[in-house]
């Protein structure tokens, strides 16, 4: 990580990562997140679709292609299932 702040012109990495502005920007970026109904890293968003974890890369590469795949009624059922684990509330 230091190599990589050194080549991108960050002399002192710790003290730019331990900075308030920058765990401020964290911060409002997660609020942002979970808003949005982000779970996962990673979280691919594409207009209004949200697509996470990379084993969902082939789907990204089908909803390109042609987004009406995804509006089929069992797609759209598999909206409807329930979560195998919920986001803990003031996580």
């Amino acid at each position: 990580m230091w190599r990589l702040g050194g080549e991108l012109g960050l002399s002192v990495v710790q003290d730019r990562i331990a900075s308030a502005d920058v765990k401020d920007g964290l911060r409002a970026n997660t609020e942002a997140a979970i808003a949005r109904g982000v779970f996962g890293v990673p979280t691919l968003a594409i207009g209004e679709e949200l697509f996470w974890g990379f084993d969902t890369l082939e789907m990204v590469r089908d909803y390109l292609a042609d987004p009406r795949l995804f509006q089929t009624a069992e797609m759209q059922r598999l909206c409807t299932l329930d979560y195998g684990v919920a986001r803990r509330a003031g996580s």
